[in-house]
Order: structure tokens, then sequence, then C-alpha cells
């Protein structure tokens, strides 16, 4: 067993206070948080791939995980808002493209399927724009043209410097077309 020289935390005759010793163990502590950072600061430039854990047996779930290293990184590369024209555009041209010669149908059968449709490529398309962090809520409203009026309202709690919402309408003779994009940055 070896023994500890109290003396050198501030003790008398070999006995040491206690004082000393907890103010010794807390610049330890901040001796070892600050190292913690520095490594961290070197570590964590870039996003790595963590190795997979290995694969399971048969009997359980056989997916792998694999996990990322933290970035750290508070602010996206490219914002979304920069491409508001590019985006407002490929949803334009979608409804104009795929819109103008349907009428609205009684049943709205195929309308529900066209807004599922139109909602699911417009999300693919932003995700191959390549926003990374980004998440899309994408949505997409059909609807007669009967002599009434739309008010559509949502709300969010988002961050207004990153985050944004696109709204594009769509109208011919018989039926229009609203779709709402946000894209959600997260951290």
């Amino acid at each position: 067993m070896s023994s500890i020289n109290f003396a050198a935390f501030g003790g008398i005759n070999g006995v040491g206070s206690i004082r000393g010793l907890l103010a010794t163990k807390k610049f330890a502590r901040v001796i070892r948080l600050k190292r913690d950072a520095i490594h961290a600061i070197g570590r964590y430039q870039t996003t790595n791939i963590v190795e997979p854990r290995p694969k399971q047996e048969q009997g359980e779930r056989s997916t792998q995980h694999i996990e990322f290293e933290n970035t750290f990184r508070l602010e996206p590369t490219n914002r979304l808002a920069s491409c508001r024209g590019k985006i407002t555009a490929m949803v334009q041209a979608l409804f104009d493209e795929q819109l103008e010669n349907i009428s609205y149908s009684e049943t709205g059968q195929e309308t529900k399927e066209m807004s599922l449709e139109f909602s699911d490529y417009i999300k693919n398309q932003l995700l191959q724009m390549g926003f990374p962090r980004y998440k899309f809520i994408v949505m997409v409203s059909i609807g007669q043209i009967k002599n009434q009026d739309v008010r559509m309202s949502s709300r969010c709690l988002w961050e207004p410097k990153f985050d944004t919402q696109f709204t594009i309408n769509y109208k011919n003779k018989s039926l229009f077309a609203i779709c709402v994009i946000f894209g959600i940055y997260h951290e």
C-alpha cells in the first residue's frame, strides 16, 4: 500500500488538510476537462464513420447500426433559402406538367393519390439536392374550384436564420393545388 504525503496538500507534520485535498482534486478535474477539450477539437473536425457494430446472431435483429461522430456544427453549410427560386421552379414545373389537362373528379380519390405522389416526389427531389441536416415536411393539397376561398395556416417553432418555408400555388379551370414545404435545420 502506498502512503500519501499529506504535507504536499498543505498539512502539517504529515497530516494534510481537507481543504488542500479538495483543491487538488478540483485542479485535477479542471486539467482533465481541458485535456479532453483539446483532444475533442482535433478529433471532431470532420464527420467520420465509426466502425459498425458486429452483426448479431440469426435469432436477433440482423441490421447494422452505423454511428457518426459529432461535428458540433450549429449552422448549415448551404442554406435552403438560397435555393428558393430553384425549388419553386421545380414544383411549378411539376404542377404545370402533371395538372395542366386534369380536371377535378367528384370522388376525390385520384386527387388524393396525386397529392401523395407529388409530396413524395418533391421530398425526394429536395433530399437529392444535398441539404445535409435539413428535415423536410411537404404538404400538397388539391381541391376543386367552385367560387370559394381557401385559407391555410400553420405554426412552427423554429430558428428564423436557418429554417424556411415555401408556398407554391397552381390553378387551372377546374382545380387548384397548394404545395407547402418546410425545411427545418436539425443540429
